[in-house]
C-alpha cells in the first residue's frame, strides 16, 4: 500500500468533511495523493498494474474487478466517498445533496424555487470544503441519474482487453520459403483472447460486459491478409512442411530487400453487455493490434 503525506491545511478539511477511506476490495488499497506542497490531497485507489498489465483482478482488470471505482484521468477512484458524495466522471467532481436545503430566495438557487431541482454541494479536487451548486436534474453519477448505456461504458473501460500474443512460424529468428506454409496463432489467455466480464453497479442499477475475440486479421506485409476465426494451431516440428488448419498463408511474390516482411495482426473483441436481471443490453467491439517479423526466402536453384 502507498502512503502519502496529508498537509496541515488539507488534513483540518479532510478531517472537517468527514472525508473517510473506503476499502474497496482486498485486491488493491486507497491513499491519499497530495501536491508538492501538501495544499490538498485526494482520494486514489491504488491498483498493482495498468490494463494489460495483470494486478487488481486475476485476468489485468485496473480496478480489481470492484464495482465502486471511476477513472478519472487515468486513475482509479472511489465512486462514492461518505460525505462528499457521488462521483461525475464528466467533470471529476462529487456532488452531495445538501441538506438541508437552502431557503427560499437563496442566491444559489440562481432565481429558481426549491423543488425546481436541487441544490448539490459540489466537491473538486482541491476542494474540500465545497461550492453550492443549482442543479435541475441530478448530476450524472447520482443514484438514478445514470443510464443503463452509461454504466455499461463504465463495465467495458474495465474490461481487460489485452493485445494478442502472437506467434508465426517460420518467426524472424527462422526463415522460410516463398511457396511453402507459414503458421500464425495467438496464445488463448484471458487478456489475449477472453472471455473476459466485469460488472459495474450503483444503487438499484447493475451491468454486466463480457468480451470474447471473434477474428483476427493477420497483414502479411505483402499486400495480402488473413482472417482467422479461432486462435490458430501452435506449430510443432512433427507437422513438418503440412499447412495449418486454421491459420495459415503462403507467401507466392519475392521477398523484400533482406527478406523480412512485418506481420500485424489486429484481433476484434466482441463486447455484449446488459442489465443484470434483465432489461436493456447492447453491444460494441475494440480492437487491439500486435506486429512482429519474418523472414521468407526464394529458393535458389542451382545448375552445373
Amino acid at each position: 500500500m502507498l502512503t502519502r503525506r496529508i498537509g496541515a491545511v488539507a488534513s483540518a478539511v479532510i478531517a472537517t468533511a468527514a472525508f473517510a477511506l473506503v476499502s474497496a476490495g482486498p485486491a488493491y488499497a486507497d491513499y491519499y495523493q497530495c501536491t508538492p506542497d501538501g495544499e490538498y490531497c485526494w482520494l486514489v485507489v491504488e491498483t498493482p498494474g495498468g490494463p494489460g498489465e495483470g494486478g487488481g483482478g486475476d485476468d489485468g482488470d485496473p480496478s480489481g474487478g470492484s464495482t465502486n471505482t471511476c477513472e478519472w484521468q487515468g486513475q482509479w477512484v472511489s465512486c462514492f466517498q461518505e460525505g462528499f458524495g457521488w462521483f461525475n466522471e464528466s467533470d471529476g467532481c462529487y456532488y452531495i445533496l445538501e441538506s438541508p436545503q437552502p431557503a427560499a430566495g437563496d442566491p444559489v438557487w440562481e432565481g429558481h424555487a426549491p423543488g425546481d431541482g436541487a441544490i448539490y454541494r459540489q466537491r473538486c479536487f482541491g476542494d474540500f470544503l465545497g461550492t453550492p451548486v443549482w442543479r435541475q436534474s441530478p448530476p450524472p453519477g447520482q443514484p438514478g441519474s445514470i443510464t443503463p448505456a452509461q454504466l455499461a461504458a463504465r463495465a467495458i473501460r474495465a474490461l481487460p482487453m489485452g493485445k494478442p500474443q502472437i506467434s508465426v512460424a517460420p518467426q524472424s529468428t527462422g526463415r522460410g520459403l516463398v511457396g511453402l506454409p507459414v503458421w500464425m496463432w495467438t496464445a488463448q489467455t484471458p487478456t489475449s483472447w477472453g472471455p473476459v466480464s466485469r460488472t459495474a453497479a450503483v444503487p438499484g442499477l447493475a451491468v454486466t460486459a463480457r468480451a470474447e475475440v471473434t477474428r483476427v486479421v493477420w497483414a502479411m506485409g505483402d499486400g495480402g491478409s488473413v482472417t482467422c476465426t479461432t486462435p490458430g494451431t501452435a506449430y510443432r516440428p512433427a507437422f513438418g512442411g503440412a499447412p495449418s488448419p486454421d491459420c495459415g498463408y503462403r507467401y507466392e511474390r519475392p521477398t523484400p530487400p533482406g527478406g523480412l516482411f512485418t506481420v500485424t495482426a489486429t484481433a476484434t473483441w466482441t463486447i455484449q453487455w446488459w442489465v443484470v436481471g434483465g432489461g436493456e443490453r447492447g453491444d460494441a467491439t475494440a480492437t487491439r493490434l500486435s506486429q512482429t517479423t519474418v523472414q521468407i526466402d526464394e529458393l535458389q536453384v542451382v545448375t552445373r
